[in-house]
């Protein structure tokens, strides 16, 4: 998984979650996108508004309509609790996966192409929340 902060040049990157099944891929789309308000939230720059951007349609829908299935509803919850324990407010937008090559980088562990995609950018690696083991905001 990985998340780039623009406005920063800060990225992001982590290995998977071992899971399996048909939701591995929207889970961890889902769970970055979690990370992410997490981390600006936990670094104390959380602005009063802010857009994510991710190239998987389900995660952008499930963010938008707050529905989906009983295995994603805690990352949703967590995702909501952020904004109003902040009073702040997000949305996820999507973005063709052709626009999303530096998460798309981070998230294959590909320093050299980020770096050439965003000079100077400064990488740190994340520890996505345990949602699965009761772990809290």
């Amino acid at each position: 998984m990985g998340f780039w902060i623009r406005d920063f040049n800060l990225g992001f990157y982590t290995s998977t979650i071992d899971t399996q099944g048909e939701e591995f891929i929207f889970f961890h789309e889902s769970l970055c996108v979690l990370s992410a308000l997490r981390h600006i939230d936990d670094a104390g720059y959380l602005p009063s508004h802010i857009t994510i951007f991710s190239d998987n349609s389900n995660t952008v829908d499930i963010f938008n309509s707050l529905r989906a299935s009983p295995r994603i509803n805690p990352i949703l919850k967590q995702a909501c609790d952020i904004s109003l324990d902040s009073c702040s407010d997000y949305k996820v937008l999507f973005v063709p996966g052709v626009q999303n090559q530096i998460a798309d980088a981070l998230s294959r562990f590909d320093f050299d192409r980020a770096t050439s995609l965003s000079p100077g950018i400064v990488f740190h690696p994340f520890t996505p929340p345990r949602i699965t083991l009761g772990d809290k905001v």
